[in-house]
């Protein structure tokens, strides 16, 4: 099955609310945050990378000391790159850690306001000492991210309402956007706030400020660029100091086209799949959905088939198998959607949704091509959860029914499963675009009427001269007309550069020719782009990840490659996070671990080994409890379950003689196990050879 990379470089619709953060105390059982004194953003955007940097005062308001936690609700598709904090005058930094975020202690439980505030993936940071009564704290996150374009209109939302958690003033609130484009700025506006504003040519501007007034209002950045200009346009530098002693260089290319008249119809088998758990009520985002269905509906072709597929915890489908494109069909589908209303906060039975649009498709004749548009706005809750058992199961079908689908996935708001979606299209040559609910009905309308004339199928990248390595996305995605993707890539030595990304389009092979001059000096101001590198190296290892079962040899070894790029280059990711351990400062000296575990994992004894084998490992702290070790195959699949005492510090083993969980014995091969002792996860890797 085809594997074109998709997402990456799509930066297909907008970018997500970026948020005021919240701290809490993290000694505290009780549901306790520090009072916000101030937040200002500062906002660069040059060709749609934004570099964001917020600071934010807090106070220790409390009658006792206040031991600080900070959540930030950082964006989907964002990285952050660096986070400092101050008690004074003197600022510490953070410095990135090799182990994902895992907070110990805190609240026994958080309020419903806080968990909708802080969203699903927030950088969570345990600020070094504790507040006393009426202490500051002042806080400096940064990130960088793509923000995402659609049909000329580039939307960047920043929520600055605090209303759920304070209504307490604030001594200011601010935010201040530069912005500068090689396409023309048509329009420039901030709104939902009386900002001022302006923009001329190329460049654009704006300023807010806010005294001694509650934070109530979010800001929302539009950008409106000429869609007469379409092509490409790319930045570029090279580095004094590279951080992995690789090719210096680093550069970012954006292209788009338009669509080329179709020489014939592609006719669909088309199955609108759309989430309506009770989270879809929340900004009016499954009326959007509707709108965006029943406008699809409204466009298909006569030859067309389809059905409509709703699911929250149950799967419900309109009909169960594709009906013809008729008027009757056609008004009971449409019936079907306007009168659907949601009941309660169900959950999301995501797997379920999609597989029963995979179970109607069969293999379709020349000319006739099975698709899935999808809607959806949460993680998976209900069915089949994990990210890479659906993936698995989806690909699966696809292999053993012959009927090589394209999914079209469209994320709404900030808690959206991003590498499932991801990955869902990905494999099957379609586009996942990532969306704000106001913004549905235009997207899914005007994506629609592109879909059916991909302008390349398959493409290959050409470049000349040699000297480019490490692009990314890989493989090149399909391309659609008026959709805008990313390239990023590493160079040896600068000069100007010809890019080919061949293609099938109705049949015939068409090519897109670009030219690049990549620069030969670290260039002012574009610092982001080795980290925009580098977190399009790691979305692309994401979906290679997900392929695999999560404690097989090649997902460990994939995990700890992109635990290394997001170190060395500063872009924290799932596998990592901030600590305030300070950064090392002298690479010639031995240096202790920025965490350091209590466990550690002993080789086991023998290895290779046929029958029986000794799993060892070390504790170094006065821990107790049941220590459980789990081995899988290579396919990922649970063989043993083993347990082991912990009674304090000393080294500890458990035998494992070959068996199953049946007590038969397994073949030879190498096995993958994990041993898991609360919050402490290790692995490790055996071959039994018979």
């Amino acid at each position: 099955m085809k594997r074109s990379l998709l997402i990456l470089a799509l930066l297909a619709v907008t970018a997500s609310a970026f948020a005021a953060g919240v701290l809490i105390n993290k000694q505290n059982t009780q549901f306790q945050i520090a009072q916000l004194r101030s937040c200002s953003y500062e906002v660069q955007i040059t060709n749609q990378v934004a570099e964001v940097q917020v600071n934010e005062t807090f106070v220790n308001n409390s009658n006792g000391f206040f031991y600080p936690r900070y959540y930030f609700p950082i964006p989907r598709g964002a990285n952050a790159t660096r986070l400092r904090w101050s008690y004074g005058d003197t600022w510490q930094e953070a410095s990135i850690s090799p182990v994902p975020q895992n907070p110990q202690g805190g609240p026994s439980s958080f309020p419903d306001e806080f968990v909708v505030y802080i969203q699903l993936m927030p950088v969570v940071f345990d600020v070094a000492d504790s507040m006393a009564v009426n202490d500051s704290l002042r806080l400096e996150l940064s990130y960088v991210m793509m923000l995402s374009y659609n049909f000329g209109s580039v939307t960047l939302n920043l929520k600055n309402d605090y209303s759920l958690l304070q209504s307490t003033p604030l001594d200011l609130q601010s935010l201040d956007v530069n912005v500068s484009s090689d396409k023309e700025i048509l329009d420039f506006n901030i709104l939902n706030v009386t900002a001022s504003t302006q923009h001329t040519g190329h460049s654009a501007s704006g300023h807010y400020s806010l005294a001694n007034q509650p934070a109530t209002a979010n800001y929302a950045c539009q950008i409106l660029l000429s869609t007469a200009e379409l092509g490409s346009w790319g930045l570029s530098t090279l580095l004094d100091d590279v951080p992995d002693e690789e090719a210096p260089g680093f550069f970012v290319f954006n292209l788009e086209e338009e669509s080329l008249p179709a020489d014939s119809t592609l006719f669909l088998r088309l199955n609108i799949v759309i989430d309506v758990s009770g989270s879809m009520t929340f900004e009016n985002r499954l009326e959007n959905a509707k709108t965006a269905a029943i406008y699809v509906l409204n466009h298909l072709e006569p030859e067309d088939y389809f059905n409509i597929i709703l699911f929250d915890h149950r799967v419900r489908p309109l009909w169960d198998y594709l009906h013809s494109n008729t008027d009757s069909n056609r008004q009971a589908a449409i019936s079907y959607i306007q009168n659907y209303e949601i009941t309660g906060l169900n959950g999301t039975n995501l797997s379920g949704g999609l597989q029963n649009a995979l179970y109607q498709f069969s293999p379709t004749p020349p000319g006739v091509k099975n698709c899935v548009l999808l809607l959806s706005d949460g993680q998976p809750t209900v069915g089949m959860t994990d990210t890479y058992q659906i993936i698995n199961n989806v690909n699966q079908h696809i292999t053993n029914y012959n009927i090589d689908p394209r999914i079209f996935c469209f994320g709404v708001g900030t808690e959206v499963n991003y590498h499932l979606l991801s990955a869902l299209s990905q494999y099957t040559d379609g586009v996942t675009i990532f969306l704000e609910s106001s913004e549905i009905v235009n997207t899914v309308s005007s994506f629609y009427d592109v879909m059916r004339n991909p302008l390349l199928l398959d493409p290959e990248l050409a470049i000349v001269p040699p000297g480019i390595t490490e692009v990314y996305p890989y493989p090149i995605p399909s391309i659609y007309g008026g959709i805008q993707y990313r390239i990023v890539g590493r160079y040896s030595t600068p000069g100007t550069y010809q890019m080919t990304i061949s293609g099938g389009h109705q049949g015939t092979q068409l090519n897109l020719n670009y030219s690049q001059n990549l620069s030969g000096e670290e260039a002012p101001g574009l610092s982001f782009i080795p980290k925009i590198w580098a977190a399009s190296k790691i979305d692309n290892l994401m979906v290679e990840y997900y392929s695999y079962p999560p404690n097989s040899a090649e997902a460990i070894a994939l995990r700890d490659q992109i635990t290394e790029i997001s170190q060395s280059f500063g872009v924290v990711c799932i596998f990592t996070s901030f600590t305030s351990d300070p950064p090392d400062t002298d690479l010639d000296d031995v240096v202790q671990p920025v965490v350091k575990m209590p466990l550690r994992l002993l080789p086991n004894q023998p290895n290779p080994f046929n029958p029986s084998t000794l799993l060892c490992f070390e504790v170094s702290a006065e821990l107790e409890g049941l220590a459980e070790i789990r081995i899988y195959n290579l396919k990922g699949q649970l063989v043993k379950i083993l347990t082991v005492k912990v009674d304090g510090k000393g080294r500890y083993s458990v035998p494992w003689n070959g068996t199953d969980l049946t007590e038969r014995s397994v073949s030879s091969g190498v096995y993958v196990y994990t041993v898991r002792f609360g919050k402490y996860l290790l692995h490790g890797k055996m071959t039994l050879a018979k």
